[in-house]
């Protein structure tokens, strides 16, 4: 249970935060989707940090506030990178390569097909 409230907590604050940077960057005269990229680099960056400590010192609830809710709420890009690079290091590359572009291209293919969905009714 203590750790669903971690996961729980965690992810309010990083959504918090991702709100912020995101109206932060606009607020500076940049378009969207800047504020989407920073937020994704930091979150790749964080979950590289995190993951990488997690792998020397063990301690569950920490990571599950951390790498699970805060960053799962700041990004799930982070996820995906950590994911990839776990690949790497596994040395499955061609699985990275597949997973990587596939899910890139799924994400765009099937963001694509619901924002025309909902376009298309209601136009």
């Amino acid at each position: 249970m203590i750790t669903l409230f971690l996961i729980a907590l965690g992810g309010a604050v990083g959504s918090a935060v991702r709100y912020g940077i995101g109206r932060l960057v606009q607020s500076r005269g940049y378009r969207p989707y800047m504020g989407t990229m920073v937020i994704n680099a930091a979150g790749s960056l964080l979950i590289g940090i995190v993951a990488g400590l997690y792998s020397h010192n063990p301690k569950p609830a920490l990571y599950f506030f951390i790498a699970v809710g805060l960053l799962g709420g700041f990004t799930t890009f982070s996820t995906f990178m950590v994911q990839l690079v776990t690949l790497a290091r596994q040395r499955s590359y061609g699985e990275a390569i597949r997973y990587g572009i596939g899910s890139l291209a799924a994400g765009f293919a099937l963001t694509s097909l619901g924002y025309a969905f909902v376009w298309h009714m209601l136009n």
